[in-house]
């Protein structure tokens, strides 16, 4: 995919197999509230959808940043140009996702050990008119097994399902979720929030 920054990816979401299944989320950006002090308040024709491989996809762009989201069944993962003259910082530990409960959870990011998933992060810095690779998830999704075959694990954003009646029947489709992205430049932060909706679940 060329020039990631244009586009923010907003669907086709897969968690891993369970009984021989794979389950699809089809996560479409809906909104996107941006600073109170932002030059362009944010309207419909700030979101541009396109399409490649298959894949929905989005766009968001304004007079500060330009992103791109790709969400797998446990991450956001994004690309983020900085747009300004001056370097931006993403302060981590301010950084939330809201789940389809309204509850807010704390984020970590690329780089952060999943044991150290409750420490606090430093911020990251991006220089001005360059971009940023990196993804986010929730801490609390985040739990460790015990046993031979234990390890480290990341709950799905949207659970699994056995099959495509019992996705339907979780209530879930319909429900949104949102990705709170403060920036901060010359001291002032500036919080972005991205709002998803669940368009379907799909089983196969």
């Amino acid at each position: 995919m060329k020039k990631f920054y244009l586009f923010l990816v907003g669907a086709l979401m897969m968690s891993s197999c369970f009984s021989f299944k794979t389950t699809l989320y089809d996560l479409g950006l809906k909104n996107v509230e941006v600073p109170k002090n932002s030059k362009q308040q944010f309207s419909e024709s700030m979101l541009k959808t396109t399409s490649e491989d298959g894949v929905t996809m989005y766009s968001f762009e304004d007079d500060m940043i330009a992103i791109a989201w790709y969400a797998t069944s446990t991450q956001f993962h994004f690309i983020l140009r900085n747009k300004t003259n001056h370097s931006i910082k993403i302060p981590w530990d301010e950084v939330a996702y809201i789940n389809p409960s309204g509850q807010s959870m704390r984020c970590i990011h690329s780089g952060v050990k999943l044991i150290d998933r409750n420490n606090a992060q430093a911020p990251t810095v991006i220089a001005k008119n360059s971009t940023l690779s990196d993804l986010l998830m929730p801490a609390e999704h985040i739990y460790y097994i015990s046993g031979k075959y234990g390890g480290w694990r990341e709950r799905s954003l949207f659970g699994e399902y056995k099959s495509q009646e019992e996705a339907k029947q979780s209530g879930l489709i319909g429900t949104k979720v949102s990705v709170l992205l403060p920036i901060m430049i010359e001291n002032v932060t500036n919080e972005y929030l991205f709002q998803f909706e669940l368009k379907d679940i799909i089983v196969k």
